[in-house]
């Protein structure tokens, strides 16, 4: 089980499996699996075993994007897991990870457009972040979003799943995850 250690996870401990993007936050409690619905239970109950076993982790920047913009319910949620939320900024990692994908990002290779760039470069959008914290921790990202379309390049926005599969990254939709984990 991944462990605080002064205000920082000690990452070494146990890896998690599996980091959550933000929108498997989200969508589901909007469209899916509000919490006032008894049946919503089961899968936020789930979730959260899943979260403080360790097998599934939601980072910091994921939070601050969630916490405070959603639903009251929600962020009782977060704050049930406050203690397994991973701090980016506290592993030097995932910090060299996210500074790989920001210059990923602006490689001449790169099929994205300047506005995707500097979309990216700002430090609170959690999708670099969750990428380079999935390349450190060898995990694999559930995400709602897909891949984008060669044809489609350049692109002005880049997607989590088409960044990720470029730095060798697994993404899994989260219904995909909910199947093949079990139990919700």
């Amino acid at each position: 089980m991944i462990e605080k250690v002064q205000g920082v996870l000690d990452l070494s401990l146990n890896d998690p499996e599996y980091l959550l993007d933000a929108n498997c936050l989200i969508d589901p409690y909007n469209r899916y699996y509000q919490m006032s619905f008894d049946l919503s239970e089961r899968f936020w109950n789930r979730l959260k075993q899943l979260v403080t076993s360790g097998v599934v982790a939601v980072i910091d920047k994921v939070k601050d994007e969630v916490y405070g913009k959603n639903s009251d319910k929600l962020d009782l949620w977060l704050d049930e897991v406050t203690n397994t939320i991973i701090e980016c900024k506290g592993s030097e990692g995932i910090v060299g990870q996210y500074k790989q994908v920001l210059q990923f990002l602006q490689s001449p290779d790169c099929q994205y457009q300047q506005t995707a760039i500097l979309d990216w470069a700002d430090e609170k959008v959690a999708d670099p972040w969750l990428i380079g914290a999935a390349s450190h921790l060898k995990s694999t990202i559930v995400t709602f979003e897909n891949a984008q379309s060669k044809k489609d390049a350049p692109w002005k926005h880049p997607k989590i799943p088409t960044v990720a599969k470029a730095c060798g990254i697994q993404c899994i939709h989260l219904f995909d995850f909910m199947k093949k984990v079990g139990h919700f």
